[in-house]
C-alpha cells in the first residue's frame, strides 16, 4: 500500500528537509508534481440501524478508501513543494477537513447500522487504522512545518526533532507493517480492490 510506504519514508525525509531547507530549492514549476482531481464528495450515508449488505459494504469500503486515496494524494503533493503559498495552504485545510469527514462519515456507518458479522470487526481495524494514518501525517507535517520556520534555530531544531520521534512513538502501536497486513487480508477475502491499498 502507498500509505505505509509515505509513512515510512516520511519522518526521515521531513527531518532531512527541515534541517537542510536552505540547501535545496525549487528549480521551478515544471518539477512541480500534478496533483490528482480532489474528491468533490467523501464518503457519506444517511443510513441508521439498517441491515447492510455484503455489496453494499463492498462498495462502501471502496468509496471510502479511493476517496482517502485521492486526498492524500493531493495532500502530499501539495507538501512536497518548497515552499507554501497562501492559495496552498488553503487547499491544505480543505483536504484535512474533507480527510476528517470522511473518516467520520465512514466510522459513523459502520458503527450505526447492522453489518454483516464477517464485516464488523475487520470495518472497524480498517476504519481505526485509516484514521490514526491520517491524524499521524497531519501531526508530523505540522511539525515539520513549523520545524521549517524555525529553520535558523538549530536548538529549536533539534526540539522540533524530538516532537517528532514522540508523534512517532505515539502511533507507531496503531500504524505499521502488522495492522497495515490485517487490512490488506480483509480486503483480499472479500476481493475489494481499492487504489490504496495496490
Amino acid at each position: 500500500m502507498k500509505l505505509i510506504k509515505y509513512i515510512s519514508v516520511i519522518a526521515l525525509t521531513l527531518l532531512l528537509t527541515a534541517c537542510s531547507h536552505g540547501e535545496s530549492e525549487n528549480k521551478g514549476s515544471d518539477q512541480e508534481a500534478k496533483a490528482t482531481e480532489i474528491p468533490k464528495e467523501v464518503f457519506s450515508s444517511q443510513k441508521k440501524n439498517e441491515n447492510i449488505s455484503a455489496n453494499e459494504m463492498d462498495s462502501s469500503i471502496k468509496k471510502y478508501l479511493n476517496t482517502f486515496d485521492a486526498l492524500d494524494d493531493n495532500t502530499s503533493k501539495i507538501r512536497s513543494k518548497a515552499e507554501l503559498n497562501e492559495t496552498d495552504q488553503m487547499k491544505l485545510n480543505k483536504l484535512t477537513k474533507l480527510t476528517n469527514k470522511n473518516d467520520d462519515n465512514f466510522k459513523q456507518f459502520i458503527e450505526s447500522n447492522k453489518l454483516p458479522k464477517q464485516y464488523k470487526k475487520e470495518s472497524l481495524k480498517l476504519s481505526a487504522y485509516v484514521t490514526s494514518a491520517n491524524e499521524f501525517i497531519n501531526q508530523l507535517n505540522d511539525k515539520v512545518d513549523e520545524t521549517m520556520k524555525d529553520s535558523n534555530s538549530d536548538k529549536k531544531k533539534l526540539k522540533n526533532v524530538k516532537a517528532i520521534h514522540k508523534i512517532n512513538d505515539k502511533y507507531k502501536a496503531h500504524v505499521n507493517g502488522k495492522k497495515q497486513q490485517e487490512v490488506e487480508q480483509f480486503l483480499d477475502k472479500h476481493e475489494i480492490n481499492t487504489t490504496a491499498f495496490e
